[in-house]
């Protein structure tokens, strides 16, 4: 028995008529490139990683650097590199306003003598103990003889003025 299949009317004439009928309208995905998935989740990265100043810059200028090579010599750039370019984006936007903010909260905030000699006695006790030598001593080693913290806790400048 020679069974033949009815040609469905709703579909174009260039259409496979082995098809079910609701497969026929499906259009054809194109294939993910791993770097734009890796751009992707390294954008989303930049975003949760906010509070850690030093890893978000990171993941988002590697998530912006994949999603560039992710398109290659396309005209169009895949739907995961664009996410990926726009989190990255937003995370860098947002890291750059809280740096700005802590800076000037830590400005803002700050007095010229905001050590106390108890506190300044205290670091120089610990610090011979552990060194053994004069912590005065060490810093004019290192700063050179006109150096003087002590003018400086006091709201003077770091170097003895000539």
């Amino acid at each position: 028995m020679d069974v033949q299949q009815q040609r469905n009317p709703d579909l174009p004439p260039g259409i496979n008529q082995n098809l079910p009928p609701h497969y026929s309208h499906v259009q054809p995905q194109a294939p993910s490139n791993p770097l734009s998935v890796a751009s992707m989740v390294l954008g989303i990265l930049a975003l949760a990683s906010l509070c850690m100043i030093y890893f978000s810059p990171v993941f988002a200028g590697l998530s912006i650097l994949f999603a560039l090579l992710s398109k290659g010599y396309e005209k169009k750039m895949h739907g995961y590199a664009l996410t990926g370019i726009i989190t990255s984006s937003i995370a860098l936007v947002l890291e750059a306003i809280i740096m700005v903010a802590m800076i000037c909260f830590l400005f803002l905030t700050s007095e010229p003598n905001q050590f106390s000699s108890a506190f300044w006695s205290t670091y120089k006790e610990t610090g011979e103990q552990l060194y053994g030598d004069d912590f005065d001593d060490m810093l004019k080693d290192a700063f050179g003889e006109d150096f003087d913290i002590d003018q400086y806790i006091e709201g003077g400048t770091l170097w003895l003025e000539q």
